[in-house]
């Protein structure tokens, strides 16, 4: 069988989902797997890991001579080697890269002391308890206990009691202590928990020729020694059977496949065949050819078909001519044809070092170590078990969205979060679309999450988008009025605040609190959508961390360490005091709050209360000087929700519960002055809905304490919030797309420490100022330090709303990025290079007299977005609200004396009402006289594509302009006009005007001074300490007699190819695309034709 390059999918019907046990019994017959031994744990092989068999051997040949020498050091020593050999992080890369099978090896002496032994016995069966157990829970893998050894020896080899031992055949003392042996392993499995997961492999290569050249063929095992062994499953398969016949027996017999010992056994049988093939010695096998040996092994391990077959053991490794750029091609061909003949395989080993050298390239660690295929990208399959017969290595594009992608090629970062709440979840979703690897630990279960309704203001409900959550699909209801009442029941005022829609781009909505946290959790975990699914942790506490490695420590003992480790764990953080230095505690801020929702019918049906909602999706605020009632609906307006603030001497709450059950009585003992109608909408909480939360308050933590190592803080744990503004939830979700948009694919390990510093940067000024909001919008309280301050709940709205932290981090990076490029440089060792600005001699001159062309289109859009396509924090978009315009347009030039009366075309986006404060804009040269003045204004310029070298170098060589070259081709007719634009015969983009009508001329859209970012010197050579300044250019100049055209339709339409492909197409232009077609076109403002008069 040859391996083809087309995509196999095969059919792992492991009952259950990732995650979750079955509870079903497990059918070999009719289930798939994928597996790999854990050899080298729990029994020990020379060759496996050869610099820790040094290390403690004393030269012995095998575990049993490895006690001896070591004596009574020798179980320190192994339990050693238990707990640090395989732990829950090689289980998460095994499945990560989906593996569902493990088949772990044991000695017998791990379940049974054999008088004379030199084995140790200890606890194997603890360590392998833990690792099944978190297998099992967390990946619902299916394990098969193995006993690799028996008493007195069963094959002459290290691995079956020791070097030269096959005591066990017709030994009735080594028979008796291997169903001692076989006792155990039933009671390990039935008091498991889950049976269902487990299978019993009693044996392993029984083996009694001496003469080691027929190892590995039918001859190892001799009619007499077969008999034996055939008593002995025999023996087996009774005990299982009497305490639970759902546990499958596995049965490795030697070298003589299933078609041999089926007869010996009745079809009903619950029993499944190992088969192990091997290639490194015993027959004429290549690198180049052995995928056809696997082949033809495959098929042949089938047997009769009477009873499943499981390939238990194999590996790559060949007798001769060991290729390492075959690894790939015969690794899955094996997992494929033993998958399509068979039940699938375990390969040998998880963890392989042997440095022995083969037959060929490389060390025997090369061809048996799976980790390292894993790491190397070899093998082809995922956790939905399908593979990828490829001959060579190929990078796969995993799709993030209809512009965003991802290369497979680059590693994933993986990130720890300590937290599943709101906050954790969000920079969950947001890493986890970032292409990395995201695994929360969360220390309840999920049961039943508390809270009742959160505000979904626009500055994060954009955000909830981009993570895929559409919060109106999930019960949301928008917010359309805000009013305020006096406790006497006098208005102060009422806002129509649905205005809003069209000033910020995203609702202001409200939702239920446990809503909004279901949806996150859902898109963390499921398997569909951008990215790796996020493991959940549940009941997982935290009880310390590592903030360099970085890793985190459970309460159960276990440590995951990770690239970056993220404490998410709200208000009372166990992991701040490790980040933040001298931090103090949360302190009390004065008063705390009832929270309870009615359902909207109950208010409604009482004439007296009805009232309160005449209006749909209305926030009610009841203010007192000292207390306040907080009114708004959820669920689709259908539950009404209420935050009753008061002093906090009144109650009795306690800090570390923000869901402590209250008493109705003192509720409504805390609000008798208020109304009647008041009292009565009050009454109508169900007592035992009623929670009560005292409201606690941080100081800044200050900028040094959000982060430490590969460390940081996020929500509560870093920026504790009241109530008061609605921004709670909302900052931590800001900050989980922040480092989202900080940590993009290719981040590097290396790199989370600087990186962690911008996520600092980015959200540490905005979070405190939001939290400072808040504070100064609290109500005075007798002993509370904040509060009293605000007048209008709605003061800081437009400072609240307008902001997208994803952009905005975005932003830092890219300018990041730019700033630490590797080069800058032009060639400037020829003196001054004549161009439009100067002749030969560097003398000025000027344009003179030329014909123009420009066809434009001028739209609204983000601000948010285009301006992370400004690369200095100096240059900002000077508009009201969260809009910006800009204009795409394309000029035709010609009679250009410069160019000996040529012509050529440029394709620029222009940024409008951009501004540059005065430290960096310089002025360029204008009719012989400098640009003077303070800060500058005009259209910022990110890219401008042209069709001709000569201006592309001087305009980006003088001026600075980011000039880059593409094709531009265009046609007109006296109605419309297209522009095709591409690089090396692929288009990447079109605009396209249609129904032109020539009107008077007036002033063109792009006539204000031009803004270019320039870096002026080599990163490469100062360190990566450059200077950028924001060069300051006049319009283009216009002539007389100028013809201008509207246009009644106006299109642009990018590429649609992504990722490599992208890459490939335009392989230095690709960046430049896919930020340009970022940009929404939210409504086109105008667009048309402006031509000098000889065009």
């Amino acid at each position: 069988m040859l391996v083809s390059n087309g995509l196999f999918f095969l059919g792992l019907a492991l009952p259950g989902a990732l995650g979750a046990p079955s509870t079903s019994s497990f059918n070999w017959k009719i289930s798939k797997g994928n597996g790999v031994n854990l050899g080298g744990w729990l029994i020990q092989e020379a060759v496996i890991d050869p610099t820790w068999w040094s290390q403690h051997s004393g030269g012995a040949l095998d575990e049993w001579g490895l006690c001896a020498h070591l004596g009574t050091q020798c179980g320190p020593v192994l339990e050693q080697r238990y707990a640090t050999y395989i732990t829950p992080s090689t289980i998460d890369k095994l499945a990560a890269a989906g593996v569902n099978v493990l088949r772990i090896p044991t000695t017998y002496a791990a379940w049974v002391k054999v008088p004379g032994t030199q084995l140790y016995t200890g606890n194997q069966k603890q360590f392998l308890k833990n690792i099944a157990t978190y297998a099992i829970n967390k990946y619902n893998m299916h394990i098969i206990v193995d006993v690799h050894s028996l008493p007195g020896g069963v094959n002459g080899m290290g691995f079956g009691e020791a070097e030269g031992h096959f005591g066990w055949f017709n030994n009735q003392t080594a028979l008796t202590y291997s169903y001692k042996a076989i006792d155990a392993v039933i009671a390990f499995v039935q008091s498991s928990g889950f049976p269902q997961s487990f299978t019993i492999e009693p044996i392993n290569e029984p083996v009694d020729n001496p003469n080691m050249m027929y190892f590995g063929t039918p001859a190892a095992l001799s009619d007499a020694g077969a008999a034996w062994t055939l008593e002995y499953i025999k023996g087996v398969i009774q005990r299982v059977v009497a305490t639970n016949p759902n546990i499958p027996v596995m049965f490795q017999g030697s070298f003589r496949g299933e078609a041999y010992w089926s007869p010996q056994f009745p079809a009903n049988t619950n029993l499944v065949f190992d088969v192990h093939n091997y290639y490194f010695a015993g027959r004429p096998t290549d690198s180049d050819t052995v995928s056809a040996n696997i082949c033809s092994d495959a098929k042949a391990s089938a047997g009769d078909g009477k009873f499943p077959v499981w390939i238990g053991e194999w590996s790559i490794q060949t007798a001769s001519n060991n290729k390492l750029a075959n690894r790939r091609k015969n690794l899955n061909t094996g997992l494929y044809a033993f998958n399509k003949y068979t039940q699938g395989s375990a390969y040998w080993t998880a963890r392989f070092y042997g440095n022995v050298p083969v037959e060929g390239e490389g060390v025997q660690g090369d061809y048996w170590n799976y980790e390292s295929f894993i790491d190397l990208r070899l093998t082809s399959h995922s956790n939905k078990a399908s593979f990828e017969l490829k001959p060579y290595i190929q990078r796969k594009l995993v799709t993030m969205s209809k512009y965003e992608t991802v290369l497979e090629g680059y590693e994933p970062l993986k990130v720890l979060v300590a937290g599943g709440g709101i906050g954790g979840l969000s920079a969950a979703i947001f890493l986890r679309r970032a292409g990395h690897q995201v695994e929360i630990f969360e220390s309840s279960r999920f049961a039943s999450e508390a809270g009742a309704a959160i505000h979904i203001p626009s500055n994060v409900n954009g955000l909830l988008r981009r993570m895929g959550m559409i919060p109106e699909d999930h019960g949301a209801n928008q917010t359309e009025w805000v009013s305020e009442y006096r406790p006497n029941g006098e208005m102060v005022f009422q806002k129509d605040v649905r205005p809003l829609s069209s000033v910020f781009p995203y609702p202001w909505q409200l939702i239920h609190r446990v809503d909004l946290h279901n949806a996150l959790k859902s898109i963390a975990v499921s398997p569909e959508g951008i990215g790796h699914p996020v493991v959940l942790n549940l009941r997982s506490k935290v009880v310390s961390i590592n903030i360099d490695t970085p890793s985190l420590t459970l309460e159960d003992g276990f440590t995951y360490t990770g690239d970056l480790l993220i404490g998410a764990d709200g208000v009372h953080s166990k992991l701040r005091s490790s980040i933040a230095k001298d931090c103090p505690l949360p302190t009390p801020s004065g008063s705390s709050a009832f929270r309870f929702l009615i359902p909207a019918d109950v208010i409604r049906a009482d004439p007296k209360t009805a009232h309160f909602l005449e209006r749909k999706g209305e926030m009610r605020l009841l203010y007192g000087t000292d207390r306040r009632i907080v009114i708004y609906p959820c669920r689709n307006n259908t539950l009404i929700n209420f935050v009753a603030l008061h002093p906090d001497e009144e109650t009795e709450a306690d800090g570390d519960n923000w869901d402590q059950a209250a008493s109705k009585d003192s509720m409504l003992s805390c609000f008798s002055s208020y109304p009647e109608d008041v009292r009565l909408l009050l009454a109508k909480a169900s007592a035992e809905t009623i929670k009560l939360w005292k409201l606690l308050d941080h100081e800044e933590l200050g900028k040094d304490n959000w982060v430490r190592g590969k460390a940081c803080l996020l929500g509560d744990a870093a920026h504790a919030f009241l109530p008061h503004q609605g921004q709670g939830g909302a900052q931590a979700i800001e900050d989980g797309a922040a480092l989202g948009a900080l940590f993009p694919l290719g981040t590097q390990a290396s790199d989370v420490p600087r990186r962690l510093q911008l996520y600092v940067q980015a959200r540490y000024d905005r979070a405190t100022l939001v939290q400072d909001f808040t504070r100064q919008a609290a109500f005075k309280t007798t002993h509370g330090k904040h509060g009293g301050k605000v007048i209008d709940p709605m003061q800081f709205t437009e400072i609240n709303f307008r902001h997208d932290a994803y952009d905005h981090a975005r932003g830092i990076l890219l300018r990041e990025l730019a700033r630490n490029a590797t080069y800058r440089r032009a060639a400037f060792s020829f003196g001054p290079s004549p161009g439009p600005r100067q002749d030969h001699m560097g003398r000025l001159r000027n344009l003179g007299e030329h014909s123009y062309k420009t066809s434009y289109l001028t739209f609204k859009t983000h601000k948010s977005y285009i301006s992370t396509l400004l690369p200095s924090e100096e240059l900002s978009i000077d508009t009201n609200g969260s809009w910006a315009t800009a204009t795409l347009a394309v000029t035709r030039l010609a009679n250009l004396s410069w160019l000996g009366g040529r012509g050529y075309s440029f394709f620029a986006l222009y940024i409008h009402n951009v501004t540059s404060d005065n430290k960096t804009a310089t002025g360029a040269l204008t009719d012989n006289e400098l640009a003077t003045g303070g800060a500058k204004k005009g259209d910022f310029i990110p890219v401008m594509f042209e069709n001709k070298a000569d201006p592309i170098i001087t305009g980006r060589e003088e001026l600075g302009f980011s000039k880059v070259f593409a094709t531009l081709e265009d046609t007109s007719t006296a109605s419309s006009y297209s522009l095709s634009a591409g690089w090396e015969g692929t288009e990447f983009c079109t605009l396209t005007l249609e129904g032109l009508v020539e009107v008077p001329s007036a002033e063109p859209t792009t006539q204000a001074p031009s803004l270019h970012w320039n870096a002026i010197t080599s990163s490469k050579e100062s360190g990566h300490n450059y200077r950028g300044t924001v060069t300051v250019y006049p319009p283009f100049p216009t002539s007389e007699g100028q013809r201008e055209w509207k246009a009644g339709v106006a299109k642009v339409n990018f590429t649609d190819l992504g990722g490599q492909q992208l890459v490939q197409a335009f392989p230095t232009l690709s960046h430049i695309i896919e930020g340009l077609r970022g940009i929404q076109i939210v409504e086109v403002l105008k667009s048309g034709v402006l031509a000098s008069r000889d065009m």
